[in-house]
């Protein structure tokens, strides 16, 4: 599944409450709540074998700290 398909997939699932954008055919970003994480972790575990976390990253915010999780599709 590249980006594009991942993309669709990902807004008919969890519709206004995940905003994705695809980079290249292999790179797609997503932003979501903290409190659907769980969820949308789930789905992509389900829906794409070989996926799991790679790393996750925190940024020093002005007001707060965002955290960012890398996920890689192997297979």
């Amino acid at each position: 599944m590249d980006a594009t398909e991942l993309e669709s997939s990902l807004r008919e699932a969890l519709g206004a409450r995940v905003a994705v954008a695809v980079r290249s055919p292999k790179r797609l970003y997503a932003r979501l709540d903290a409190a659907d994480l769980p969820e949308v972790v789930r789905w992509l575990r389900t829906r794409l074998p070989g996926c799991r976390l790679a790393k996750s990253t925190g940024i020093d915010l002005r007001d707060g700290v965002g955290l960012f999780h890398h996920f890689a599709v192997t297979g």
